[in-house]
């Protein structure tokens, strides 16, 4: 958990730490490039102006394909995770159980759903980057006709002509950061609604406000009839158990199969389904 966490707290910190300044820095070139192209010559702008629209619409398209696969990728990548650490911790009870083959397979399956994804998300941009990529060439190659016939007709010299090429080629670059920042910033969103599911997520427990103060703690511990579940998922069934004062028990189990949660049942961590602690 808390290494998902920390998965989607650093895809916000690089949008607000490198991907805002970023774009404040490119977006104050390219203000400075139509002014420049401006003073050279009004035709150079409108060719620049009008690729605007189409550059846009590529870009939003973009977005809106990858938003809900940037999701899923978050989702499963959080989950692959914490298998991961679950296993690592719980090696010995793994090998114990002869139980590799199995988690192999099963960490195999959540793999290739996350591999899956994000072809999917790259096949997206395999159509869409080369298709922003020639709409900014066909723009140039307007501007170099232009200036041709321009230079033909005597309205546009030789200097005036290679100072626009060099400008707009200078402005390719940031054009295609804002590509970029698209997926930065689909990256920050996804991890920005999980951080805030966390953030307000509501108690499971229902607590008991009329509780009785425990005056007498003799150390023991007693379940009956205990059920728990999660998420959907039962974890407990029916469990009963006594533990003395000073008495030792030891709980085994393979990983997930409820240990964690019977524990963290007696400082009511959780509140059982059925049965009392």
């Amino acid at each position: 958990f808390g290494d998902r966490v920390n998965v989607e707290v650093e895809e916000v910190r690089r949008v607000l730490g490198i991907g805002l300044p970023q774009l404040l820095t490119t977006s104050f070139l390219l203000v400075l490039a139509v002014y420049t192209l401006y003073t050279i010559n009004m035709k150079f702008v409108l060719i620049f102006l009008a690729t605007v629209p189409v550059l846009l619409t590529l870009t939003v398209i973009l977005a809106v394909k990858q938003e809900p696969l940037w999701d899923k990728i978050r989702l499963k990548y959080g989950a692959m995770t914490s298998w991961l650490q679950q296993n690592i911790l719980g090696y010995r009870v793994v090998r114990a159980y002869n139980a590799e083959e199995r988690q192999t397979q099963v960490f195999r399956s959540l793999t290739q759903d996350y591999l899956e994804n994000y072809v999917e998300v790259s096949r997206i941009r395999s159509i869409i980057s080369p298709l922003l990529s020639l709409v900014v060439s066909l723009a140039t190659a307007s501007l170099l006709v232009y200036g041709g016939f321009g230079y033909t007709a005597g309205g546009i010299t030789i200097g005036s002509l290679e100072s626009a090429i060099y400008v707009y080629t200078l402005i390719l670059s940031p054009i295609r950061f804002y590509g970029q920042l698209v997926v930065l910033f689909e990256n920050a969103m996804a991890g920005m609604r999980r951080l805030i599911e966390v953030m307000y997520a509501q108690d499971e427990s229902n607590e008991n406000t009329q509780g009785i103060d425990a005056d007498n703690i003799k150390g023991e511990v007693v379940c009956k009839d205990v059920w728990l579940s999660q998420r959907g998922k039962q974890i407990l069934r029916g469990v009963s158990l006594r533990v003395a004062p000073e008495e030792v028990v030891g709980i085994v189990g393979e990983s997930g199969s409820g240990k964690s949660s019977l524990v963290q049942l007696v400082p009511r961590f959780y509140d059982p389904d059925r049965g009392r602690v």
